[in-house]
């Protein structure tokens, strides 16, 4: 089928753009990217919505169940994100993302197991050679065979270095006051060489706290760390005190909804032997 002459610039530009679509909206949420290299597992994903309050990475033998939180993402609003999991314990795990927005709604991402990321960076085009011609005129004279390297003589007074060959030629000093000559370079001059950015793992904080499917409060504590930590739940909007745990003793407690005052955001401030460590958000939706 043959389109008319002036609708052909059109149909490429539509065509185009499903194809630069079509690239990069696979690890757009809620699609993410899991990747493998050397052992450590890469989990990315690009953010396009403007009202995600919380963003936590979970990991499961299973694709199905028994998914725990590894990190709380420290910015969930970030437009591009990962997280390096430099501790998997097997590159058969599954990953997905539980991802919450202002009002309570939220989503989890599909669970992905690791796949090896076989992307290579693009070599290095060597810049084109330009092209030479030949002059026609008649052959140069011949050049002297005597050593590019200026000779190196010192007069009777204030031994300064010369060149007899050249009776302009002048040494450079640099800050030492050490003679230099023009025509040596260090080796090291064209050598210059981009250091990459260290990749930086991101560590899980102490307590993770979050809310499930059914508005449920989840606390999450270290196993080995039992009587240390305390939460204070704090209405955000009047500052009143809600609920408080004191002294938490099992890693893992689930709080209905009961428990607090009304639906809304709660400020979770953690202490650790009754010292301030950090705080967290939690929204309790409505019944």
């Amino acid at each position: 089928m043959r389109y008319p002459q002036m609708l052909k610039p059109l149909f490429y530009i539509v065509l185009l753009n499903a194809l630069w679509v079509n690239t990069f909206a696979q690890d757009t949420l809620p699609k993410i990217s899991v990747k493998h290299k050397q052992g450590k597992v890469i989990v990315g994903w690009a953010n396009p919505f403007s009202d995600v309050v919380l963003i936590n990475i979970q990991r499961s033998a299973d694709s199905l169940k028994n998914f725990k939180t590894i990190l709380s993402v420290a910015d969930p609003g970030a437009v591009t994100n990962g997280f390096l999991d430099g501790k998997a314990p097997n590159l058969k795990q599954f990953y997905r993302l539980y991802v919450q927005r202002e009002g309570g709604k939220y989503f989890f991402t599909d669970p992905l197991k690791p796949t090896p990321d076989t992307a290579k960076p693009k070599p290095k085009t060597p810049p084109a050679a330009e092209k030479t011609t030949a002059p026609k005129t008649a052959a140069p004279p011949p050049v002297d065979p005597a050593p590019t390297k200026p000779i190196q003589t010192q007069n009777g007074s204030g031994g300064e270095v010369s060149d007899p060959r050249n009776p302009n030629f002048k040494p450079e000093k640099n800050s030492s006051q050490k003679v230099k000559f023009s025509n040596t370079k260090s080796p090291e001059a064209n050598n210059n060489k981009v250091a990459q950015a260290p990749v930086r793992e991101m560590k899980p904080p102490p307590v993770y706290i979050f809310v499930n499917s059914i508005g449920q409060v989840i606390v999450i504590t270290p196993e080995d760390k039992k009587n240390l930590y305390t939460v204070k739940f704090v209405t955000e909007s009047s500052g009143q005190p809600a609920l408080t745990l004191a002294k938490i003793k099992d890693s893992h407690i689930t709080l209905d909804k009961t428990n607090f005052h009304s639906s809304g955001w709660y400020k979770c401030e953690i202490y650790e032997n009754e010292k301030y460590r950090s705080n967290l958000r939690v929204f309790i939706p409505k019944d």
